[in-house]
């Protein structure tokens, strides 16, 4: 068999296909005579084990186009497996309510860790929502009306196993207006909310069986009041009755480990588009 000929007859196998020359069987030894064809027989990655009618280069173009059809049908079935598992990503959120009964605070939760029995976790958010309620109270005891300004402002921290992950929240309750003179103004339950999320960066502590400790606090900072006019014999503002409160959610984004049902029905589906696209090229 000289350098620039090859058969195009082909044999039916199962576990390879073998090139026959007029010196007997080709294979390995003598593939770069027929290099075009050898790379459309080949598969490394894909060890197929096709059925192809066999005869002259008819043969041979029939080879090739239920090569492609039957790895494009593969690709489609694998689509198929992968959008099955992707689909059943899941979420499960813990919540922890605090409504401590003293402005200033400090309290550590006990958070149920993600069990790596359920599957792969994949992002853990943080939601705060924080909350400051607080009385306040305007005098004027002079004899004409002023304008007033009073601002409480508050700070609620959460604090995970991980210090970079750290973050907080500054509920703030203003109360302003103009004040006629020789009165007071008492406003009754001020309050703000406010929700605030935060994706942690290291998961690794909340992954076992068992609890991970999150510290969460609540304060009023130095400062925390201001009142303009500021040192005004009088005119003056005062606050009390205050509470800082904080709603924690916890929310573990997984995928869940596949069910033998979803697998099952997965390479059904796999082998369905293969065995689709093989039957329109025979």
């Amino acid at each position: 068999m000289r350098k620039n000929e090859c058969s195009h007859v082909i044999r039916k196998g199962w576990t390879k296909f073998l090139i026959y020359g007029e010196n007997g069987v080709e294979w390995e030894s003598r593939q770069r005579l027929c290099d075009p064809v050898w790379k459309r027989l080949r598969y490394p990655s894909l060890q197929l084990r096709i059925p192809v009618r066999y005869g002259d280069g008819r043969g041979m173009r029939s080879l090739m186009n239920i090569s492609k059809q039957t790895q494009r049908g593969l690709g489609v079935g694998v689509g198929i497996l992968a959008g099955l598992v992707a689909a059943q990503a899941e979420v499960l959120t813990l919540s922890y309510n605090i409504n401590p009964t003293t402005p200033n605070w400090s309290s550590t939760l006990n958070v149920n860790q993600f069990n790596p029995g359920w599957g792969a976790l994949n992002s853990i958010t943080f939601e705060l929502k924080s909350g400051l309620s607080t009385d306040m109270s305007v005098v004027n005891a002079g004899g004409t009306a002023m304008a007033y300004s009073a601002t409480l402002s508050s700070l609620v921290r959460v604090t995970p196993p991980s210090p970079n992950s750290q973050f907080s929240d500054s509920p703030t309750v203003t109360l302003s207006g103009t004040i006629p003179g020789g009165t007071q103004i008492n406003q009754v339950g001020l309050s703000q909310i406010l929700s605030k999320s935060s994706a942690m960066t290291d998961v690794a502590p909340f992954i076992g069986a068992g609890t991970v400790p999150v510290g969460v606090s609540g304060e009023l900072p130095a400062n925390a009041f201001v009142f303009t006019p500021a040192n005004n014999q009088l005119v003056a503002g005062t606050f009390g009755n205050q509470t800082i409160s904080a709603l924690l959610n916890i929310t573990y984004n997984y995928t869940p480990v596949p069910e033998a049902g979803t697998i099952a029905a997965g390479v059904a589906l796999a082998g369905a588009a293969a065995w689709s696209l093989r039957r329109k090229t025979s």
